[in-house]
């Protein structure tokens, strides 16, 4: 169960062009804007300007994708490539149709429940393509009484930000009988997962794996395929979520919040007493290296993740390709990713898999076992393990150093170590500011978003309106082409570590730790060099994070916590990027909201917290 003070608030193929009008910042006060420091970076969009990589180099042309050549992928493009500068053009589409349905589900045993799933399965169908490929996916809204969506979590969506997803920002929910079709490239390669961002649909079982085939930081032989981890819980998560806001809202902290009743593994696992339910099980080659694709879908529940009797090695943090790190065990947060490699060099035999709740981050669960999954060799018959963890608890920390294997420098630095001294020592109140040039503060805790599904921001954007209420809690960032520098502060009265998840973007992680940030001492501290970058992040119980990021992906887009029931009371931050340099939605958009509205407006059914 975790603890927190959030204030709540509860009180396609057609296209327009965006307005410009929103360039001054609109109705927006001054500290709801970055304006960067003029000159202003460089050319638009183009990330060579804004970041100097150190490892550009492109594979022979005869370097082709392989067991011992997992680096290449196709002439002029391997590891090596910074995808955000350049990536294939593949001229494939990869086609998919995923339907919400009303259904019930099992898992480990314990007895049905009610569930959301994309067709009728949990998690929902693997969407799979290569690196530079377009993927088209067709949704189905079959479910009675609920709109839907389909967030694609971590893809950049360059250039595509109206895909991006999200209910309330960059579209209205799918009504009930209702489809629509995301459409986007794989401008990126790695693991991570798609999920509704409909209030807390994705608790019901509303998510499903993504992979992006590409090139890899270490060779490897056999694919294992992902490895999707997620607490479950007996009820349904719409009543976790009001159980959770009834626990907010009980000022001696006396009625309990939510606990998982159970962590599963690609949908399975014994339940909590042993008696019902089933393992999952992987087999493992003998003297073979296994790619084993790990994602943390949970609702609210960090993980510790070990093999008995075997090392992983980590290649990648999220989508971003890092230097190979080798680990008895490791931190996975909610909506973080790591792609590890096993080497099956032990004796033959069964092993367990574990993903336990990382009790550090706060987490807990019914099942004390965690998840277990029995790893067997071949040749080998299966067999419930008598192995033992050996492992050292990681505590809530991530695991350390995420090298990227592309090596780049953040920019502006001497801009934002200035700017910081010149800023008030106390951190504001309000929860967030910016100081009008670089830099944007976000004390945690002390801001709440309750967007509007029947009005997104973009629906204001297409109206060239700018008085949207202040519940939006959005700032905006002018001009592409600077560094943004984000100081974020968890300030509540009952501490917790935050999953923060920004879409759009990668961010560079500059420094994180305990208490308060030091803003007259701390920012020259701080690793701008090749620092650790990725789309989810853990913020210290109680302490500071600094991450940075380039506006050169224009867009209405979202910065959150991936905790299911703080981004439904409202813990994000909506911000739009460089108004007039991107393509609002058209037609489908305005259909959608239309038939969105038309239900709406005749259902019983009220938004929860957020919408998000």
């Amino acid at each position: 169960m975790r603890f927190t003070s959030i204030v709540t608030a509860l009180a396609a193929s057609s296209f327009v062009t965006a307005r410009e009008a929103f360039s001054d910042g609109g109705n927006l006060p001054e500290n709801h804007i970055l304006r960067g420091v003029p000159p202003k970076a460089l050319n638009p969009r183009a990330a060579s300007t804004l970041v100097t990589s150190a490892t550009a180099a492109a594979p022979d042309a005869s370097c082709t994708n392989g067991p011992t050549s997992r680096n290449c992928w196709s002439p002029g493009y391997s590891v090596a490539t910074d995808f955000d500068q350049k990536w294939p053009t593949t001229g494939v589409t990869r086609y998919y149709t995923i339907t919400a349905s009303n259904s019930t589900c099992n898992p480990d045993g314990n007895g049905k429940k009610e569930c959301m799933l994309w067709n009728n399965q949990f998690p929902g169908p693997l969407i799979r393509a290569n690196w530079g490929d377009y993927i088209e996916v067709t949704v189905n809204n079959n479910m009675q009484s609920n709109g839907t969506g389909v967030h694609w979590h971590g893809v950049r969506m360059f250039g595509s930000c109206p895909e991006d997803g999200v209910n309330g920002v960059t579209e209205c929910p799918l009504a009930p009988g209702h489809s629509t079709v995301y459409r986007f490239q794989a401008t990126q390669f790695g693991t991570s997962w798609y999920h509704s961002h409909h209030s807390v649909q994705y608790g019901d079982g509303l998510l499903g794996p993504l992979i992006i085939d590409g090139p890899a930081s270490t060779n490897y032989d056999i694919d294992l395929g992902p490895m999707v981890m997620s607490d479950y819980y007996y009820t349904t998560a719409t009543r976790g979520d009001l159980q959770y806001l009834a626990f907010l809202n009980d000022p001696t902290f006396a009625t309990p919040g939510p606990e998982p009743d159970n962590l599963l593994l690609n949908g399975t696992n014994m339940n909590a007493a042993g008696t019902k339910g089933k393992y999952l099980k992987v087999a493992l080659t003998k003297g073979k290296k296994h790619l084993l694709r790990l994602i943390n879908a949970s609702v609210d529940q960090a993980m510790s993740v070990s093999l008995d009797g075997h090392q992983m090695t980590i290649i990648t943090s999220d989508f971003v390709p890092v230097q190979p790190l080798t680990v008895d065990i490791l931190m996975i947060n909610i909506g973080q990713r790591y792609e590890v490699v096993i080497n099956a060099n032990a004796a033959p035999g069964n092993y367990w898999f574990r993903s336990q709740c990382n009790t550090a981050c706060v987490s807990s669960n019914q099942n004390a076992n965690g998840g277990l999954a029995i790893f067997t060799y071949s040749g080998v018959k299966v067999a419930t393990p008598t192995t033992t963890s050996n492992a050292t608890d990681p505590g809530c920390n991530e695991p350390s150093p995420l090298t990227p294997w592309v090596s780049n420098t953040v920019g502006s630095s001497s801009d934002f170590i200035q700017q910081a001294k010149d800023l008030d020592v106390a951190f504001p109140a309000t929860g967030v500011s910016s100081n009008g040039k670089n830099i944007l503060q976000w004390g945690i805790n002390a801001s709440a978003l309750d967007i509007q599904w029947e009005k997104p921001i973009m629906s204001y954007l297409l109206e060239n309106n700018n008085s949207w209420p202040s519940t939006e809690n959005l700032i905006e960032i002018p001009d592409e082409g600077i560094w943004t520098f984000w100081v974020l502060q968890e300030q509540g009265f009952a501490s917790l570590p935050h999953p923060i998840h920004l879409h759009g973007h990668d961010f560079y992680i500059l420094g994180r730790g305990d208490g308060q940030f030091d803003y007259q001492n701390g920012p020259a501290t701080l690793q701008y060099n090749n620092p650790t970058r990725r789309d989810v992040a853990t913020l210290p119980s109680g302490g500071w994070m600094v991450m940075a990021f380039a506006t050169d992906n224009p867009g209405a887009w979202l910065m959150h916590c991936h905790i299911a029931w703080h981004v439904s009371q409202g813990l994000g931050v909506q911000f739009l990027e460089a108004v007039g340099q991107f393509e609002l939605p058209g037609a489908p958009y305005k259909q959608q909201c239309s038939d969105w509205n038309s239900y709406w407006s005749h259902t019983p059914w009220p938004k929860e917290g957020s919408g998000l």
